[in-house]
């Protein structure tokens, strides 16, 4: 059975795609069917040549679509979205090379290969370079393909530990960039499967956040503190204290971190080296 997920879409975004929807016959009452539309061109059901009815703005809610498909990491539909987001030129919009940038490493051909070990959870060994160019082995026994920062990584447990710079209690979590994985020395091996190494933090958010904040996938709770101003207080579960870090510095003082003492130590670290930048 197929996981259910939900694709938000804004009123620019939703209208041009039910109009097209309907223009093919794909309804929902005496509406077009978004979801049907976006279904149907994942699973091949609309022939390229039938594209062409797009329209500019169509196109663009489209490439919306593939967008939001590739920030939740359902990469396989984000693939044939593309596809279709592709199939006609269109003049230049900015979405094409923000999408082409996004999906890129995935095209290549022995991604396919990552994808049907990760499904079946079978562990396997691979050759990693990092940006100083020293190779790494790695064997991997829990993997998931994630975006961060319009790259997409594979978020994996490994066996090695030596060189990770995480909180002790994450050491056998890496973040692999997938274009930096050596195509040839992906290799099933004999191992039991795992999940990412998790911890919880909790987070207090002031002021407007409060209000604004949406929930994660990861969140564990949410509850309101009665305070003046109100304050939000998340507990979410993390596997990388860096992309969390990344993620809530921009907050700035309305997001403060207050467990566990070695993310707060981390964060901390972090802003007094900033500030010695500039003194």
């Amino acid at each position: 059975m197929g996981k259910p997920y939900s694709i938000i879409l804004d009123e620019a975004d939703r209208d041009p795609l039910e109009s097209l929807a309907f223009s093919l016959g794909l309804t929902w009452g005496d509406r077009g069917n978004v979801k049907a539309l976006l279904k149907a061109i994942a699973q091949g059901k609309l022939a390229v040549g039938e594209y062409s009815a797009f329209s500019p703005t169509q196109r663009s809610a489209l490439g919306r679509a593939v967008i939001a498909a590739i920030h939740r990491g359902e990469w396989q539909d984000a693939l044939l979205l593309a596809d279709a987001f592709e199939a006609f030129p269109a003049e230049d919009d900015g979405l094409s090379g923000y999408i082409a940038a996004s999906i890129a490493s995935l095209r290549q051909p022995w991604v396919s290969r990552l994808f049907e070990l990760i499904e079946q959870q079978q562990p396997f060994s691979l050759s990693y370079q990092d940006a100083a160019g020293q190779i790494y082995s790695f064997s991997v026994c829990g993997a998931k393909l994630l975006p961060h920062e319009r790259r997409t990584y594979l978020d994996c447990w490994c066996e090695e530990t030596e060189g990770n710079q995480d909180v002790p209690a994450l050491h056998h979590n890496w973040c692999l960039r997938l274009d930096r994985i050596k195509e040839a020395s992906i290799i099933p091996i004999q191992q039991e499967w795992h999940s990412l190494d998790a911890v919880e933090i909790e987070m207090l958010f002031a002021k407007g956040l409060a209000h604004a904040y949406e929930p994660r996938s990861e969140d564990i709770s949410s509850e309101w503190i009665a305070s003046d101003p109100p304050t939000r207080k998340i507990t979410r579960s993390i596997t990388s204290s860096f992309w969390f870090i990344r993620e809530i510095l921009p907050y700035g003082k309305d997001c403060v971190v207050i467990a566990p003492p070695e993310i707060c130590d981390r964060i901390r670290e972090q802003l007094q080296a900033t500030l010695e930048g500039y003194s």
